[in-house]
Formats: C-alpha cells, structure tokens, sequence
C-alpha cells in the first residue's frame, strides 16, 4: 500500500488559522497571498422589464448558456444547454469561442467568467479586467484588458453589431445566486470543482472574490510540487493544484504510475472500488477535502455568525466520491458546530446569479 501524504488535524488547524489572519488581514488592506478583489455592485438596471438577453457561462472545462426574459424583478428561462470548454490558448480562441455560442436576437449578455477579474464598471455595465489565468488556460493577448469590452469591439468589427456586455467572475455570480434564499450577510460562495474558490459579502453591496486558489500558506505534498513544477505557470494558484478537479487525478498517476487515471472523474469511480488502487483515489479526496473544510472553517470564523448558508458549486464538490461528506466532517473537526451551517445546490445558480448583475 502506497503512503499518502496527509495533514495532520494539528496542521489542517494552522492552515485553518493561517486562512483566517488573511481574511482579517485582508479587511485592513495588508497584502495576502489570496488577492481579495472588492466587487462593487449597482443597483441600477440594464435589463428591461420583458427584454430577452443571454447569459453565457465559461467554467474551466464546462460552460453553459442560456436565454432569460426579465420578468419585474426576477427572471426566467427560456431555454439553456451546455458543452466542454477548450483551453484557451489565445484571445483569438476566445472570440471563435463566443461567436460560436453569441445568440443572434440579443443585445445584451452577461457573461459568468471563471477566471482571475479586477472589476472595472464601465458607465453601468459590469466588466472585469483580466488580470491572472488559472486551469492552465493562457489567454495570450488577454491579461491586463477588459472581456466584455474586447469581445464588444470583436463583434462589432467582424459582424457590424453592437452588443452590451457584462461580465464578472464566477464566485461573484455564486454569491448573488444565493439571494434567492437567504440574507446576503450570512451567505458564502464556494466552487470546488475543476478550480477552487470562495467569495462573500463585505456589505449588501459589495461582494469580495477570494481567489482563495492562490492561498500559500499551507506545506505542499511532495505531489503537488511536481504537478506545480510542470504547469504552464508554476508557483501560480499552488492551493487549487493541490484540491481541485482539474489536477487531483495527476496526484494519483503521480503515485500509481503503473495505473494511469484521465479524469478526476474517472478517478472518483476507482475510489468505489475495493483494491489498493481505490484506497489511494479514496485517501486523495479526504485529503483535498480536508484542505477544502480548512477555508470554509476560516470563512465561518471570520463571519462570526450562528449560522451561514454555503452555495457551492462545483462537480467535485457534488460529484466527487463521499467529498460533501468528508468537508463537513472535517469542517466539525476544524470547530464548526453541527447544525449552524447549510450547504446548498442551488438549481442553475450560475445563470441566474449573473442574471443578477443586471436586472
């Protein structure tokens, strides 16, 4: 049987403690290693009452898309459908990209964008600026501009049209799915899922993007260092290289390099197995929900709330073998009392979370 790595609850408590000094840090303006980028919103419409517009998410490796009809103060779907993402190399594959998913009857589109953003408000749309790339896309000719206004130009110099669009980052439009059912005070956004990240409210409006991926003060797996070593950006979001989808099976053929796995959901049905080969997959996962259980620990200290309600997103999350299980188990053994948190799935919270930008 293989030695896995795993933290001990004495160090899963530091890092705990370590992710709670940021967050207060954070709140003073110190620098941290997450960035917490501050996203103020508005309260004034885009979206006309009865208007049709288009909401496109783009996730690391899934994105979906959907046409809403504002309704008053709520919205509805009219019809919606998904696919796989490619790996952005390039501006270029962005914009074929969009053209490919761009609904021909709208004039305004909200994109839910799961990548690194600084928000910039242009007049009373909602933009982000590109600033980091994480999930081993690149973006190349990207960074440092503004999505929805370059894909405005795009659309505009290839197709002769004008269109609005906003855009925010992806556990921004989390946070607002939440909403739906709950004081925006005692609501978290989480996605764990092929990257890692979680979001809050600073005040009602004001929503703060962690980019807790990029959390470092926590001792890397000996693992985790090789798959950092050969990423496209090494030292870069050390924290998601070791948690989440889109890295945790490279672990696993990192230690069973006789036994090669292709997907982190590939990976969660060998845990279902009973061979030593499932006890590894098995041992993975605790270990990237233990760290997982560290952030929402912090977060629900931080708070200071009897309770908070977590939105999560996220296939490993809700799909990983007995993951949801194991954070809360972890989360109670990191001093989160039994019952003084809910952790939701919210039905298409990330469309009707960045319809909320907008109506």
């Amino acid at each position: 049987m293989i030695d896995i790595d795993m933290y001990t609850l004495d160090e899963l408590k530091d890092i705990r403690d370590a992710f709670l000094q940021e967050l207060k840090d954070s709140s003073i303006g110190k620098e941290t290693s997450a960035r917490f980028i501050h996203n103020q919103l508005s309260s004034e419409n885009i979206i006309t009452d009865g208007e049709v517009f288009q909401v496109i998410v783009i996730g690391g490796s899934h994105m979906k898309k959907s046409l809403m009809r504002k309704d008053r103060d709520s919205v509805d779907i009219i019809e919606k459908s998904d696919a796989e993402v490619p790996i952005f190399d390039s501006a270029e594959m962005l914009f074929s990209f969009f053209d490919e998913h761009l609904d021909s009857s709208v004039s305004n589109v909200v994109i839910n964008f799961a990548q690194m953003l600084e928000p910039v408000r242009r007049g009373n749309i909602f933009d982000g600026r590109l600033v980091g790339s994480s999930k081993e896309h690149k973006f190349t000719g990207l960074i440092g501009k503004l999505i929805g206004e370059e894909l405005e130009k795009h659309i505009n110099d290839t197709q002769n049209r004008k269109i609005r669009i906003s855009v925010a980052n992806d556990v921004i439009c989390l946070v607002l799915s939440g909403l739906q059912m709950s004081d925006w005070d005692i609501i978290i956004g989480g996605v764990v899922g092929t990257g890692v990240n979680f979001g809050y409210f600073l005040d009602r409006y004001t929503i703060v993007n962690i980019e807790s991926g990029g959390f470092t003060k926590f001792r890397q797996t000996e693992s985790g260092k090789i798959i950092d070593r050969n990423s496209n950006k090494p030292g870069i979001f050390i924290f998601e290289k070791e948690v989440s989808g889109k890295y945790l099976f490279e672990h696993y053929n990192l230690l069973l390099k006789d036994f090669q796995c292709s997907s982190t959901l590939k990976l969660s049905k060998i845990a279902k197995e009973n061979d030593n080969n499932a006890q590894v997959a098995k041992k993975l996962f605790e270990r990237s929900a233990s760290l997982v259980a560290t952030q929402m620990a912090g977060l629900y200290m931080y708070k200071g709330k009897k309770s908070l309600v977590y939105a999560m997103e996220g296939s490993l999350f809700w799909k990983g073998w007995n993951y949801e299980n194991m954070v809360v188990s972890y989360m109670q053994k990191l001093g989160v009392s039994a019952g003084s948190i809910k952790i939701v799935n919210i039905k298409d919270n990330s469309l009707f979370g960045a319809a909320q930008l907008v109506i």
